[in-house]
């Protein structure tokens, strides 16, 4: 058995390093806390030289844990849990005992937002558990005690949600269920668990935090802003909305200016393409291009609540009617290139030299 647990954990370790050297360079870090309430089910069924239960047995109990995990991007992240499950404990007129159930697991940790700060998740992986059994039969002081441990047989299943209350910190509500836990050969017992439990996480450089927060508004365009202009031809490649390298380079460095705004400053993105095409394809690849940008500063750690797009599509043009008379399609794309941009406008002072940073 023991060969079995050291084999395991192995494994699971090698996979959680093969899985951060695959990730992308934008990793966080984080550790938590969780108290919760744990129910016991098929408790009374007992094996080998364990007797069955003669009075009440307290299947609900306390439990707590820890964990720490690493975020990947906002949607994928891999999490470290060790959690005390309680206790079974039996109260029988003849016969009392005690079983005590501990896990440790290793899941993938899969996110998706559904409004605001707020996060619907899913834990997926393995889980190690260890186990200890007592049981007294008092007409004769018979005492049998045992400990076991073993490789959880299943895939382990969790879920929960997560709230941002703070850049650096979270609270969560998870739920967890064991199918079984434990040997009933050698521990006279084999119980399935239910886990709901609430804890929070503390955020390791939340200026890097890849969060998964991100809040879409129309919101119409301010007046009397500062107003900055990206060149979509820099951001995405030609009738595209993933931003290039290049692109993330030049967010970089506008996120270096934006960083220590405070909190009532409002960045409204707003997205622009050429006439080509029409006004439907258009307005949809400004809307997709304006959420790439937002995207891209939420992952580094701008608050969402401060920002909003807004999507015009071939509408607002720079070169009016200067590329009319071309024909030839590659001269007419790079005739329009002023058209394909995207701004920025902040709604707040901010010092001028974003304006050599970001006009090009």
């Amino acid at each position: 058995m023991k060969k079995i647990v050291n084999t395991a954990v192995a494994v699971l370790l090698a996979g959680f390093s093969i899985f951060v050297k695959a990730m992308p360079q934008k990793e966080v870090w984080y550790i938590g806390s969780k108290l919760g309430w744990s129910h016991f089910y098929n408790t009374d069924e007992h094996y080998g030289m364990y007797l069955s239960n003669d009075g009440n047995t307290y299947k609900n109990t306390s439990s707590n844990n820890f964990f720490f995990g690493f975020q990947a991007n906002p949607n994928i992240g891999f999490e470290f849990n060790y959690d005390v499950l309680g206790s079974v404990a039996y109260g029988g007129h003849k016969i009392v005992g005690e079983f005590r159930p501990y896990d440790f697991n290793a899941t993938f940790k899969l996110s998706y937002p559904i409004f605001g700060y707020l996060d619907v998740y899913a834990r997926i992986g393995g889980m190690l558990w260890y186990a200890t059994s007592d049981q007294i039969k008092i007409s004769n002081d018979n005492f049998l005690e045992n400990s076991d441990s073993g490789l959880y047989p299943y895939p382990l299943i969790a879920g929960g949600l997560e709230y941002f209350i703070h850049k650096n910190v979270a609270l969560r509500l998870d739920l967890q269920w064991i199918n079984i836990i434990g040997n009933k050969y050698t521990l006279g017992s084999q119980p399935r668990n239910g886990l709901l439990s609430v804890g929070f996480s503390y955020i390791f450089n939340p200026h890097d935090l890849p969060r998964s927060i991100y809040t879409y508004k129309k919101t119409p365009l301010y007046k009397d802003v500062k107003h900055f202009n990206l060149q979509a031809d820099i951001l995405f490649k030609f009738n595209d909305f993933a931003l290039t390298n290049e692109g993330e380079q030049v967010l970089d460095k506008l996120y270096d200016q934006l960083e220590d705004l405070d909190r009532s400053t409002d960045l409204i993105i707003v997205g622009f393409t050429d006439k080509i095409g029409s006004h439907k394809y258009n307005q949809q690849l400004s809307n997709k291009r304006a959420k790439s940008v937002l995207n891209y500063l939420v992952s580094k750690g701008i608050y969402s609540d401060r920002m909003s797009i807004n999507s015009n599509g071939k509408s607002h043009s720079i070169t009016k009617s200067n590329c009319d008379n071309i024909k030839e399609r590659k001269s007419i794309i790079e005739c329009l290139a002023p058209d394909r941009r995207v701004e920025i406008n902040i709604k707040n002072n901010i010092n001028n030299n974003l304006k050599d940073i970001l006009d090009y």
